[in-house]
């Protein structure tokens, strides 16, 4: 197999858009996502570096997108996966299902090693320990004699759904998820309340947009590290047709959101804020409450994903806890021996 690199990837796209089947890759895996990172999170002094794996009929096998740091940067020498907080999941991105794993590995690993840019750690995050690809592409750096490590990253409530309605969901979560909707009439006595769901261009997503900065501006959370980014996702996620972005209103004041991506029979709840002003009247609840039968009764997802996070109000609403890991690979140079080390007794 033959390794390229690229550091552009309309170049790249330009190249093998007919050896991608967009339809079997989740929405963290396709070309756009990547594009959208590499226009938003990357450094200025950092660039991207998408690996393309390929047999030697020039087909294309496998991705591997990453962020290539230099020297200066780091005391160590790192690449890193292209992703962020921003990213649910990340790992090598196979074109066809039936490619071997194996053999894209040793090629990559082959090429990693006597490539001309200087590296002492290789980290992707955040990873499924239990997903083959990433299984596999251990074994292969283990068996190349190169040192690995994983380490924990983060957490993510999921809820498996087994043909359940929503009311037979509904029945087995806590009193204060049951109790939502004598809240809402509760509110509805002194306020008029109205929830809009845009989800897609049809909509007016130009003022949902505006609407859930509006929200997001007067929450308790911490501004955004890279502002442009979550109103460029939502129209692209608008124009895929998976957005769900659901907003609250107040006697017509914008209250609260719900930023949901409903995807190959995934419902994901990607940002959810409200305006502390209304803390007390319950409008974040009784939002997620609605989103919930939404992705229920008319997207019938067969998994709801809260994302990341350890939150105890997430464990209320979903059934299993995952784990998502930092993998890191360690070059046989002086730095990548000694932070070997040091992550094994530290991390």
């Amino acid at each position: 197999m033959i390794v390229e690199e690229y550091n552009n990837i309309d170049e790249l796209l330009e190249k093998y858009a007919s050896h991608i089947d967009q339809k079997t890759l989740s929405l963290f895996q396709k070309p756009d996502w990547f594009k959208l990172l590499a226009n938003h999170i990357i450094p200025e002094s950092s660039e991207p570096l998408f690996f393309c794996i390929t047999d030697m009929a020039k087909n294309l096998v496998a991705i591997i997108p990453t962020i290539v740091h230099p020297n200066q940067q780091y005391k160590v020498r790192r690449i890193t996966s292209l992703s962020n907080f921003y990213s649910l999941d990340f790992a090598p991105i196979f074109t066809k299902k039936t490619a071997s794993h194996s053999k894209v590995y040793q090629s990559f690993i082959k090429h990693l090693v006597q490539k001309n840019i200087a590296w002492d750690i290789l980290e992707f995050s955040p990873t499924d320990p239990t997903y083959l690809p990433m299984i596999d592409f251990i074994e292969s750096c283990e068996n190349a004699g190169l040192k690995t490590q994983q380490s924990h990253c983060h957490y993510n409530w999921v809820y498996h759904n087994v043909d359940d309605t929503y009311e037979e969901y509904i029945k087995n979560r806590p009193k204060k998820i049951r109790d939502i909707p004598r809240l809402e009439r509760k509110l509805q006595k002194k306020h008029q309340i109205e929830i809009k769901l845009t989800t897609s261009h049809e909509d007016d997503v130009k003022q949902a947009i505006a609407d859930y900065e509006i929200i997001y501006e007067k929450s308790w959370k911490d501004k955004e590290n890279y502002p442009a980014f979550i109103p460029e996702f939502i129209s692209q996620c608008a124009e895929m047709g998976i957005l769900r972005l659901g907003i609250l209103y107040l006697d017509q004041i914008p209250v609260a959101s719900q930023f949901n991506i409903h995807d190959q029979g995934t419902s994901l709840i990607y940002k959810l804020s409200y305006d502390e002003k209304y803390k007390n009247q319950s409008v974040g609840s009784i939002l997620s409450y609605y989103m919930m039968a939404h992705a229920f009764e008319k997207d019938q997802a067969q998994i709801i994903d809260y994302g990341c996070g350890n939150d105890g109000y997430k464990k209320d609403w979903m059934s299993h806890r995952l784990e998502r890991q930092t993998f890191r690979l360690y070059n046989k140079t002086p730095l990548g021996k000694i932070y070997f080390l040091k992550d094994r007794f530290t991390g």
